[in-house]
């Protein structure tokens, strides 16, 4: 069974648009590949996340850097095989909430964690400003190693809900066509990274580098693949 996670940054609006978003794909998602998928879906409103302290323990442990519900967010993330991120657009931003959400999980991006996951992205707006939050939400996800199958960006105020069904509708074939034939789309910022960092993590004495990061690249077996596609089609089949 497919597990998904979504992450909503919409804050205690029992009419949003974003929310409606994520449940609407994720029931259509479900219908059109004709299998259930057990979903973890919760809005900011829903979770305790402090704001990250700025200690730096999140890098250099490898561990998130407050006790609330982010270790078990954390959790459902990485236990899923495709990740949804949400957000209204505030000011051609995305929500503080999602900001903070972001902020939470940002040591993941040196370790490429979520290498092997795909990703879906939702913007929604009244009119405009969905492009700078979508941008945002796809460089945050091509750093943490998810390969991005749909960006959608939709605009409450000029989009009856049934134009947005019918948007998602459309989206939807799209992931499941890249759930049936599995090619991934895998960015020139992603190889670029993933080189990089393999050259980096790969000298022994190299101080520049936290020693944690570099475990846990040993430890995946990182430094013994060629490029970043071949590492994220390893992990997707190793985690189906």
């Amino acid at each position: 069974m497919l597990k998904l996670f979504a992450f909503s940054g919409c804050y205690c609006n029992p009419n949003s648009t974003t929310n409606f978003a994520v449940e609407e794909l994720c029931r259509i998602l479900e219908k059109s590949i004709n299998q259930p998928i057990e979903k973890y879906f919760k809005s900011a409103a829903d979770l305790k996340i402090e704001f990250n302290p700025g200690t730096g323990i999140d890098f250099s442990e490898g561990r998130t850097a407050v006790d609330d519900d982010m270790k078990y967010i954390e959790e459902k993330i990485l236990s899923s095989s495709i990740v949804v991120f949400a957000s209204p657009v505030y000011l051609h931003q995305v929500s503080g909430t999602m900001k903070n959400f972001i902020d939470r999980i940002a040591y993941w991006a040196h370790l490429i964690k979520l290498s092997g996951k795909i990703g879906i992205i939702i913007s929604v707006s009244d009119s405009n400003g969905n492009k700078p939050v979508s941008d945002y939400l796809r460089q945050t996800m091509e750093h943490l190693g998810i390969s991005i199958v749909s960006n959608i960006s939709l605009k409450s105020g000029v989009q009856s809900r049934e134009a947005i069904k019918s948007i998602l509708r459309y989206e939807a074939t799209k992931v499941k066509k890249i759930l049936l034939e599995e090619q991934f789309p895998i960015s020139r910022l992603q190889e670029d990274k993933f080189r990089v960092h393999k050259e980096l993590y790969s000298k022994a004495n190299n101080n520049v580098v936290i020693s944690s990061e570099r475990d846990y690249w040993k430890e995946q077996g990182m430094l013994d693949f060629p490029d970043f596609r071949t590492f994220f089609e390893h992990k997707w089949y190793e985690n189906k």
